[in-house]
C-alpha cells in the first residue's frame, strides 16, 4: 500500500514522501537552500494543494499535505525556455534533496505507482 497520492507537476518532477515534523521540515529546507545556492525562499502556493518554499528559475521546492505524511516536491518551471537547463540539473537537485532528507529524516518513501511506495533508508 501507498504512503499517500500527491505527485509534483513538471516536465521533471520527483517528490518524497515523509512524517511531518515541522522543526526537522523547516532546518531540511535550510539545508537546501544552503547546498542550492540558487535557490531562495518562498511563501506562495502553487495550484491548490503546492505550498512553494524555495525557487529558481528552473524549479519549484515545497510540501503539500499527502494524507497520513507530508509530500516533500521538486518541480519544474516548464516556460518553454529554460526546459533543456532544468533537464540538465534535475537528477543533480533530484539527488541533493533525497540525500538531505534521509540525513533529516532517516527514511523517505517514493511512489512507485498511483497506490504503492517504498521505502528509501538512510545507510
Amino acid at each position: 500500500m501507498g504512503r499517500g497520492n500527491y505527485y509534483a507537476s513538471g516536465d521533471h518532477a520527483a517528490q518524497w514522501y515523509v512524517d511531518y515534523e515541522p522543526d526537522i521540515l523547516e532546518d531540511a529546507f535550510r539545508e537546501i537552500e544552503e547546498r542550492f545556492a540558487s535557490f531562495y525562499k518562498q511563501d506562495k502556493w502553487f495550484r491548490r494543494d503546492s505550498h512553494i518554499l524555495l525557487e529558481n528559475d528552473l524549479f519549484y521546492v515545497g510540501i503539500a499535505d499527502n494524507e497520513h505524511t507530508i509530500a516533500v516536491f521538486l518541480s519544474s518551471k516548464d516556460d518553454g525556455v529554460t526546459d533543456g537547463l532544468a533537464a540538465r540539473h534535475f537528477n543533480a537537485y533530484e539527488k541533493g534533496i533525497l540525500d538531505i532528507l534521509l540525513s533529516f529524516f532517516g527514511e523517505v518513501y517514493v511512489p512507485t505507482s498511483s497506490w504503492t511506495s517504498r521505502k528509501i533508508q538512510a545507510v
